[in-house]
């Protein structure tokens, strides 16, 4: 298999990878770009977790039951994945994993993750930022509106909640608490799942790659390497890029039905100060 670079090649810093390095390398700008700068260790804070382990990830996320239902596991399966088990108790049941509040869009903020649901209906799954000092509810509240869920102020956030209209499709929510900023919410045409020639319709038990970034007060998703949404030309639309926030990884049934929900892993990376 080739190496995509060598460290001599895109320069390093006290023998680690570094952004300065990368930059120079040719790869241009866009996701590729932003994903392969996390890897930076020299300059770079990252947060790279592939859930191997079968305990709970305690010492780096808060975890919260929604709703009174729902668990999360890290089972035993290739690669390792943190796994939603909705529960089938009552609507809303769900969970919620939430890192520490140490990120920031004015130091840019670039992130990933790999999620796949067994069920894509009545669904809700949610991949973002919130600056809630519990950490411990959803971020986005109503899908339609956008409205944000109580003391969320600063967020980003990409979200699938089929209790909206067109819901099963990837839809970019953000929100600052400088004035003016107002929640704001981007649709794209592409379900969660869907294959190449049928975007808009949902598929289960498929992996889509998410990629946010926070660049200042400007943020932008991506799903598959594709860029779906950008929000921040206008202050309206802006999140508050110098807000601490925590990244969140969240799923929930919107039914008594239950569900399955794959997180595969976790990368969050910014500059370091």
């Amino acid at each position: 298999m080739p190496r995509l670079w060598r460290a001599d090649d895109l320069g390093s810093v006290n023998g680690i990878l570094s952004f300065a390095g990368i930059r120079r390398s040719g790869l241009g700008f866009g996701e590729r770009f932003d994903f392969i700068s996390m890897l930076a260790w020299g300059d770079k804070t990252v947060l790279y977790e592939d859930f191997y382990g079968d305990s709970a990830e305690t010492t780096k996320f808060l975890e919260t039951q929604i709703s009174g239902g729902g668990t999360l596991t890290y089972p035993a399966v290739a690669n390792g994945v943190a796994r939603v088990t909705t529960g089938a108790a009552g609507a809303d049941d769900g969970m919620v994993m939430a890192g520490n509040l140490c990120w920031m869009g004015d130091l840019n903020i670039v992130a990933q993750t790999r999620v796949r649901a067994n069920v894509v209906t009545t669904l809700k799954v949610e991949f973002g930022f919130g600056d809630l000092a519990a950490r411990n509810t959803e971020i986005v509240d109503v899908y339609d509106t956008p409205s944000l869920a109580t003391d969320q102020t600063d967020v980003l956030c990409a979200v699938v909640d089929t209790g909206g209209t067109n819901g099963n499709r990837w839809q970019l929510v953000t929100d600052g608490s400088t004035t003016n900023m107002n929640a704001t919410a981007t649709q794209s045409g592409e379900a969660i799942g869907a294959a190449a020639t049928a975007l808009t319709t949902a598929v289960a038990s498929i992996y889509d790659v998410i990629t946010l970034t926070g660049i200042g007060n400007r943020a932008r998703m991506y799903r598959n390497g594709k860029s779906l949404a950008h929000h921040g030309a206008t202050v309206a639309s802006q999140f508050e890029g110098g807000s601490v926030v925590a990244p969140y990884l969240h799923g929930a049934t919107l039914t008594t039905a239950d569900k399955l929900i794959d997180f595969d892993y976790l990368v969050v990376a910014q500059d370091r100060t």
